[in-house]
């Protein structure tokens, strides 16, 4: 159901029915045109968002981003946001190292394998340079990692995290083919089937300094 809600939602952008820069129609019209309720329409313009052509913004609502999003629309958007996604990346290096070595730690045998099918995805979205699949993996490999910190407390921060992330995550795999995160995502995911927290630990801070530094470059 959420699959052809976003291709129905593509399919109003790939006719002109909605242009670069103006507002999404409201949830409540989308529902009334489709058939479907709320908490479809909200999860495809969720994946829509993560996939860099939808902005979804704080109390104003969804606006299209770009008909065909290419790497120079996204770097000038993340410099224009510098501050938001600054701030994102520096709770991300405080919290996410934390989840990282407590995943090493706790994760059990089903988690793993959940790591490990959602990498070999992302290291195939890599190869095949598809921003939009790197995106969703991406968020899927993050929130895996969260739940495997059997911390609840933990696992709502990066719940938040991750939607704090959504407007440039797409975004972020536009302008960076996805190679840098799919080599750091791999180094975690061995610490993590070797149960050692310290190296995780590591590897995820690495992963987040990297793309600090590689998100300096587009300011």
């Amino acid at each position: 159901m959420v699959d052809q809600m976003v291709i129905n939602i593509r399919n109003m952008i790939d006719q002109d029915q909605i242009a670069a820069g103006q507002k999404m129609p409201s949830e409540t019209s989308l529902m009334q045109r489709f058939g479907v309720g709320r908490s479809t329409v909200r999860e495809a313009l969720r994946l829509l968002q993560a996939q860099g052509l939808v902005e979804i913004r704080p109390n104003a609502g969804a606006y299209l981003f770009s008909k065909k999003p290419d790497d120079r629309h996204a770097i000038n958007w993340i410099a224009e946001h510098k501050s938001e996604v600054s701030d994102v990346l520096q709770a991300r290096l405080a919290i996410e190292t934390l989840a990282a070595r407590m995943a090493a730690e706790r994760a059990n045998e089903e988690e793993i394998y959940c790591l490990i099918g959602i990498q070999t995805l992302m290291d195939q979205a890599a190869r095949e340079n598809d921003y939009m699949k790197l995106a969703l993996y991406d968020e899927a490999f993050h929130e895996t990692v969260g739940k495997a910190t059997h911390n609840p407390l933990l696992i709502n921060i990066m719940t938040q995290i991750t939607s704090a992330c959504a407007n440039f995550r797409g975004k972020t795999f536009l302008a960076n083919k996805g190679e840098m995160a799919c080599r750091a995502h791999n180094a975690l995911l061995n610490a993590i089937r070797e149960h050692n927290g310290e190296k995780a630990e590591a590897c995820m801070r690495d992963h987040i300094q990297e793309n600090i530094k590689m998100m300096q470059t587009f300011y």
